[in-house]
């Protein structure tokens, strides 16, 4: 910024020196400039370059700010003193800020404001204030370009699009791992020195800490893909996709895997139909990866994004771990599935986030027909962890409220 000041402002003379001109100088310091890096970008400055300014305040005193004022306090800062004498042994320039004739507007930008720096940052927040559907739409100028498809692009849309509508999400796991063939010289934390040969080790992790949480997000199956970039050596990479997927419900090893692997081939047939070729995969188990398909022919344009009009809004999750309490009870179908569900709703108070029905039959006995729920109940606070005892005090009182209802829980 110094360096731009002396770029933007009129040369003075020594002689013709008033309060507010701005005096430049060098002492060889390890920060020297010699030339302008955004007002006028290039511009040169004196040979010996600047790396000190301070404001003449009259009577060839000097104000400047510096570590070295000492006298103002451990840490220096502003200090008035005699130019004579000063630290200016070496002044470079003395230069008064342009008066300019044409009105303008000023703007003054907020000292916590380290992005708005250059004069496209003030132009990028007004709009942003004002809205970018104010901006008039201006046709770009016929300059000859043709653009050209990106198919690494459109490959990742695709992909994107036929996973999605199978109910797969989309993750990013971290790049940096603790093994791999490409080692960083700076790594960003201690034990991941190496960038990632593959996906799969990421996704399994991803599996894991995911099926934790099933019970809060109330599911069954864990579909989940990522598309990223891989590094096998320092000049070679490549973008891969991954797709893996874990079931949590509760059944057989067998079934569960069978399960896995329907799954893992639903999403393979997507892909092909949306590449219009046979994929091979390296499969791990329920973690299949690969490089990235491309398309065999290109027809100049993108396939659309899937609308995301209808999704819920977002709200944070919550920091603290949940709670998973069951609750079963038989019924002599005096009230259905959905109003003993309410009632649970109603009684349990809003530590409960989530609730499904996993176990359902009929059973008649002594003449009486009655039919047994069995319901998961999940329990969470947004501000603080539960205890068992706070949980123990509200599933007593369903129990009793259910009861009086006539339920007999289980």
């Amino acid at each position: 910024m110094t360096v731009d000041q002396y770029v933007f402002g009129e040369v003075v003379h020594t002689n013709a020196i008033k309060p507010g001109d701005l005096i430049f100088s060098t002492e060889g310091g390890s920060k020297v400039h010699h030339q302008s890096i955004e007002w006028l970008k290039g511009t040169k400055v004196p040979e010996e370059g600047i790396d000190h300014v301070g404001v003449y305040v009259g009577d060839g005193m000097v104000a400047h700010s510096s570590h070295n004022n000492k006298d103002v306090g451990p840490d220096g800062g502003v200090f008035i003193e005699k130019l004579e004498g000063s630290r200016f042994t070496t002044i470079v320039g003395i230069r008064r800020i342009k008066e300019l004739s044409e009105e303008r507007f000023l703007v003054t930008i907020p000292p916590e404001r380290f992005d708005l720096r250059i004069e496209s940052d003030i132009a990028e927040e007004v709009v942003r204030l004002m809205g970018y559907d104010k901006v008039p739409v201006t046709s770009l100028v016929v300059d000859g370009f043709t653009p050209i498809k990106n198919g690494t692009y459109d490959a990742m849309i695709r992909a994107r699009n036929a996973l999605a509508a199978l109910g797969f999400s989309e993750i990013f796991t971290y790049v940096f791992r603790k093994e791999g063939q490409v080692q960083v010289a700076n790594p960003t934390a201690e034990g991941v020195r190496f960038l990632r040969d593959n996906l799969s080790a990421g996704m399994r992790e991803a599996l894991v800490f995911n099926a934790r949480n099933a019970p809060l997000l109330g599911l069954d199956e864990i579909l989940m893909f990522e598309i990223g970039t891989v590094f096998f050596s320092a000049e070679k990479e490549s973008i891969h996709i991954s797709v893996g997927a874990t079931v949590t419900k509760n059944m057989k090893q067998s079934k569960r895997e069978e399960r896995i692997a329907e799954i893992l081939a639903l999403a393979d047939k997507a892909l092909e139909d949306a590449f219009g070729k046979k994929l091979s995969w390296e499969k791990d188990g329920n973690v299949w990866e690969r490089n990235l398909p491309l398309l065999e022919t290109v027809d100049g344009g993108y396939e659309s994004l899937i609308s995301t009009q209808g999704l819920p809004p977002y709200r944070a999750i919550s920091s603290y771990p949940f709670i998973l309490r069951d609750i079963a009870l038989w019924s002599n179908n005096t009230l259905s599935q959905e109003e003993i569900l309410n009632i649970i709703r109603m009684e349990a108070g809003p530590l409960l986030v989530h609730d499904r029905l996993f176990d359902v039959f009929t059973k008649e006995n002594d003449g009486a027909r009655k039919t047994s729920y069995a319901f998961n109940l999940v329990f969470q606070a947004y501000d603080r962890t539960l205890s068992d005892a706070e949980i123990n005090e509200i599933m007593a009182h369903l129990a009793g409220v259910l009861a009086a209802k006539g339920l007999e829980v289980r």
